[in-house]
């Protein structure tokens, strides 16, 4: 199976799994969600600009997704005025990432464009915090002081300034015996849940917690069984604001 067609099958998971988070309260995400079901289609459609699907997938925002490139991880801010995706280009190189904005403007949202602290390394799987106020990303640039370390995709944040946004700020990585980490869920904003490969089944990958600071991170842990299994990858957490349940 090509690159392009297992990264398709992907995106296509992280998008329907997006959809499932918004529709138990992630929108909110500044306290625990207190909406009843009849409540959560009128969120959406606030949100989306649109009615929310059944039980039958449809695609997400086409009209600000919708390109000849994979558009993944939606995340929409708490203040619902913002909305940022990924979007991964595959070419003979590789796939390349970027982080692309689109903001609610007179109630409409505006033609997405790339975010001001783009780079030539590549950014993507972004995530709010519960104010709004600050969003975290992934990138492949050089670590700060180590500007010929090996390009891997590490965790990083900005502030916002106004209206914008301020200078990437590098968290490091989770203390934990793995390879590296993606696919980002705060609870609470002090605890961070991420996939991850440990290096001894680098084929493999579990889903792991660890507290999180501006200081960067404490000792991460797996979140063990029944979740992670030894013989299958789990993937893509997505916490509940209130915690009670995990989507992957």
């Amino acid at each position: 199976m090509g690159a392009a067609k297992v990264n398709s099958h992907r995106f296509c998971v992280t998008l329907l799994i997006l959809f499932l988070s918004l529709t138990t309260g992630q929108i909110g995400c500044g306290s625990p969600s207190q909406d009843s079901a009849e409540d959560l289609p009128a969120i959406v459609t606030k949100v989306l600009g649109f009615e929310p699907p059944g039980l039958v997938p449809v695609p997400f925002a086409p009209r600000l997704t919708r390109t000849d490139e994979a558009e993944l991880a939606v995340a929409i801010s708490p203040r619902l005025d913002e909305l940022v995706f990924t979007r991964a280009s595959i070419d003979q190189s590789g796939i390349h990432f970027s982080l692309m904005s689109s903001r609610m403007v007179n109630g409409l949202w505006i033609d997405p464009h790339q975010v001001s602290f783009s780079s030539e390394h590549g950014e993507a799987e972004a995530f709010f915090d519960t104010s709004g106020d600050r969003l975290y990303f992934y990138s492949g640039r050089p670590e700060p002081g180590a500007e010929n370390s090996p390009r891997v995709m590490n965790l990083w944040f900005v502030e916002r300034v106004g209206e914008a946004w301020g200078k990437p700020v590098f968290l490091g990585r989770p203390d934990a015996p793995i390879e590296f980490g993606w696919s980002g869920s705060l609870l609470d904003d002090h605890t961070f849940f991420f996939t991850a490969r440990p290096y001894e089944e680098l084929g493999l990958a579990d889903i792991y917690q660890v507290p999180i600071g501006d200081g960067g991170f404490g000792k991460a842990q797996s979140i063990g069984p029944p979740v992670n299994t030894p013989d299958y990858t789990e993937n893509e957490p997505a916490i509940a604001p209130d915690g009670l349940y995990l989507l992957f």
